[in-house]
């Protein structure tokens, strides 16, 4: 009874189906050769085969057209980015004159994951994401992500992107004022009359001049007829004092009569 059931054991192990190995989950490739040697980027095909010890074979397939062959990118340069800011200091208060920051973005790779943050301090107060390749130009306008008017101060520009083989790149870009402040400057001269005669008295007036903050400046002396006979410009913060000794463009001393003096500026 005992060899009938064997036999009949036996007979069905003949006719069983063959069952397929299995291939582990997981398969870490260090991107080398099979000599150790680290393979340079491009395009690579995989193919996993497992085999166990009765000879059942299986191959990994794609999950989704179950094709054999892999196909493996290696990819090692960072992507790239360059950012242009034209002026880092704007003024968002509506007058048409830099109520923007303009970032104009470069050079940049086709495909990524992009995040750019506007931050005070530590603190984004705004954001934007893309998926593929950002804006060339972005405009932004002082405000945060809610729209509220940002204040006066400095702040920092960051942009960073993940591409697809996981290399990253971040850009910043600090000292971003917004600055809406109006420039004000406060002038008199110290006496009316003055006689450029070279005699040594009087030969020259001063003007006494304070400015609130830098700038490109402007000063003019102007004629009784409105036209400018001197001219004189700084860019930054111009001295306390200007002295006038008569003498227009030309170097010639001006004619009697009487004269303004004119500032302007721009920060």
């Amino acid at each position: 009874e005992r060899e009938k059931d064997f036999r009949f054991a036996a007979f069905g192990q003949i006719f069983q189906g063959r069952q397929e190995a299995f291939y582990p989950t997981e398969f870490l490739w260090p991107c080398v050769d099979s000599e150790g040697k680290t393979l340079p980027d491009g395009i690579y095909t995989a193919r996993i085969m497992a085999k166990d010890f009765k000879g059942n074979l299986t191959r990994l397939g794609n999950s989704f057209s179950k094709e054999e062959n892999q196909t493996l990118v290696l990819d090692t340069v960072p992507p790239s980015l360059k950012t242009e800011i034209l002026y880092r200091n704007f003024s968002p208060n509506d007058d048409g004159i830099q109520d923007f920051l303009l970032i104009d973005h470069k050079n940049l790779s086709e495909e990524g994951l992009w995040s750019m943050e506007i931050r005070a301090g530590d603190s984004p107060v705004f954001r934007r994401n893309w998926s593929g390749k950002p804006d060339e130009t972005v405009k932004w306008d002082g405000k945060n992500e809610d729209g509220a008017v940002l204040p006066d101060g400095n702040y920092e520009y960051v942009m960073k992107v993940t591409d697809r083989a996981g290399n990253e790149t971040s850009y910043r870009v600090g000292e971003i004022v917004i600055d809406t402040r109006s420039p004000v400057v406060r002038a008199k001269n110290l006496e009316n009359y003055f006689s450029p005669n070279g005699d040594k008295i009087k030969d020259t007036i001063e003007v006494e001049q304070e400015f609130n903050k830098e700038g490109l400046w402007t000063g003019e002396i102007i004629n009784s007829s409105g036209e400018p006979v001197k001219t004189y410009q700084w860019k930054g913060l111009p001295p306390k004092t200007l002295v006038w000794d008569g003498k227009n463009e030309r170097g010639e001393i001006e004619s009697d009569g009487k004269y303004l003096y004119r500032v302007k500026g721009k920060d």
